[in-house]
């Protein structure tokens, strides 16, 4: 099979899934088997679809995220990150945008303690986006993952 047939079966097939209302997690599964049972040799192509999956969530790199989800929305409930938030903002009251900034160095010092710019950019955008919403400013929670990259820990020993 060429690659412009798999090319418009794996994308046509996802878009007939999702027009046909199947959620998007489901419909990229059923493509990922339909091409590993065609590409991969049929029955092998998935084990060996089986023994991947596995193998990637069983990655530490993904184990802080539902961790850092689950401790910015205890601060964002407690009323704790609100109140951090407030003080930086006092703090820095003479720049513009000031709470982008709160938003970058929040996300350098979460990256820096965690090593996981993965987790700091869910953890962030729990917390921050609805403070950010609710004050009329938008945009600066993705460019919060950006300076936790250059962490001294987030890089791989």
């Amino acid at each position: 099979m060429s690659w412009e047939a798999a090319a418009w079966l794996m994308l046509g097939g996802s878009t007939v899934l999702l027009f046909l209302g199947l959620p998007v997690a489901f419909s990229f599964l059923v493509i990922n088997v339909i091409g590993a049972w065609l590409f991969l040799g049929g029955e092998p192509g998935l084990v060996q679809l089986a023994r991947n999956s596995v193998g990637s969530v069983a990655s530490f790199s993904l184990t802080p995220i539902p961790l850092f989800i689950l401790m910015g929305e205890v601060l964002f409930h407690t009323g704790l990150a609100v109140k951090v938030i407030d003080g930086v903002e006092h703090l820095i009251r003479q720049v513009p945008g000031r709470l982008a900034v709160v938003a970058v160095v929040a996300g350098t010092v979460f990256s820096a303690i965690s090593g996981s710019t993965i987790a700091t950019t869910a953890m962030l955008g729990s917390l921050m986006l609805p403070v950010m919403l609710s004050r009329g400013s938008w945009g600066a929670s993705p460019a919060s993952r950006s300076p936790g990259c250059s962490s001294a820990a987030s890089f791989p020993a």
